[in-house]
């Protein structure tokens, strides 16, 4: 399998659970995860407008730690809104090291 693309199928989820259903995907072989979704990339505020709409947000601090748990590098990030983004991650086999993005460079986006 080359991708797998989630597009605002995870939000709900508490965290434990958003961990799980990467790991199946991840489990599935693709060599890419391309996750679109509700994630936060400052305040996690419940103020904020989205926890109004059945949103379980989790920090893309938290994200990039499942998927580089599961074996993939982080290899893009597109923040939408604060609230909003998108991860590209790839699994590069030895080269692993050569594209990937830290949780520090991608708090800062």
């Amino acid at each position: 399998m080359d991708i797998v693309v989630s597009n605002f199928a995870l939000h709900h989820l508490p965290d434990d659970e958003k961990r799980e259903a990467i790991e199946v995907i991840a489990d599935l072989g693709p060599r890419r995860f391309v996750l679109c979704d509700a994630m936060f990339f400052g305040s996690t505020d419940s103020d904020e407008p989205l926890f109004g709409h059945g949103v379980d947000g989790a920090t893309v601090g938290m994200l990039v730690d499942v998927l580089t748990d599961v074996g993939f590098v982080i290899t893009a990030v597109k923040r939408v809104h604060d609230q909003v983004g998108v991860l590209v991650a790839e699994r590069v086999g030895d080269e692993a090291g050569t594209n990937t993005l830290s949780s520090e460079a991608i708090s800062e986006r």
